[in-house]
């Protein structure tokens, strides 16, 4: 669990530095090229918006990684509807930003590789990644919450772990 709860605080380290790049690119163009919505900017907007809500999202879901966790419920699924919508948002930015570098002609062969490697493969791994851990911890609760039902369900009959039905 320990490691879990390592990858986690990598993953929110991760997730406050994209969305802290969309929230400098917001302020960037609105401080400099004044706000309007025929500049694009509503998309920035829309990035920044779901980037804090991914933050607060992974803040409030990192005590689910400790070790003595309680059973847990979802409970503000808003939040976790943010979360996805941010990790499919920069997947869908590094993938888009991917094929604007190809279109680049850069004269050489390999000269759109290191950007490529540099900007748009780490922002659709932290993407993927945030979907993944939003997906297990979501199979997690689930797992946790159907044992506490059959749990609660075998008080109430009589029986213990590890009782044989027919003896």
């Amino acid at each position: 669990m320990k490691f879990k709860r390592i990858l986690k605080i990598a993953l929110l380290v991760c997730c406050i530095l994209v969305a802290a790049l969309f929230n400098v690119a917001l302020i960037y163009f609105v401080s400099f090229e004044g706000f309007s919505f025929k500049n694009r900017q509503f998309i920035l907007v829309a990035f920044a918006f779901l980037g804090i809500s991914s933050v607060v999202y992974q803040i409030k879901t990192l005590n689910f990684y400790k070790e003595q966790t309680e059973l847990y419920k979802i409970k503000n699924i808003t939040l976790w509807l943010l979360n996805a919508g941010f990790a499919g948002s920069v997947i869908f930015f590094s993938v888009y930003l991917s094929y604007d570098l190809f279109q680049v002609d850069w004269g050489d062969q390999n000269g759109y590789m290191l950007p490529l490697l540099l900007i748009c493969l780490p922002l659709f791994l932290i993407g993927v990644f945030m979907l993944l851990e939003e997906f297990t911890l979501y199979k997690q609760i689930k797992t946790v919450q159907l044992n506490s039902k059959f749990s609660n369900i075998n008080q109430i009959t009589g029986k213990m772990d590890g009782d044989d039905f027919g003896n």
